[in-house]
């Protein structure tokens, strides 16, 4: 409870503190969920996408901590990584379906 309380000492005023490690969480997700459900990983890669932005521009502004940058940014990858291949998964499962359903 004390080392909250100096930590949040230390933070400057009207700084905001960063989510660095919830887009970070969020980006891994998004990835592990492309390869299982689709659906999931583009509403968790969507809503973390914002997040990610708002935050960038905030850092970049210095209204944010900007200790989370590098997580922000990695998040971020993982997310466009993540979205881009459930997308290409996603057609490419649609076309074997299609190509299977025709042969018979």
């Amino acid at each position: 409870m004390r080392r909250m309380e100096e930590d949040k000492a230390n933070e400057p005023r009207g700084v905001k503190p960063h989510r660095g490690g919830v887009i970070l969480t969020m980006g891994i997700l998004t990835l592990v969920f492309a390869f299982c459900c689709p659906f999931l990983c583009w509403m968790i890669g969507g809503i973390g996408e914002n997040m990610a932005g708002k935050d960038l521009r905030l850092m970049s502004r210095g209204e944010m901590d900007g200790a989370g940058l590098g997580q922000t940014r990695t998040g971020k990858t993982l997310m466009d990584v993540g979205l881009v291949l459930s997308i290409l998964l996603w057609i490419g499962l649609t076309i074997l379906r299609y190509t299977a359903f025709r042969r018979h």
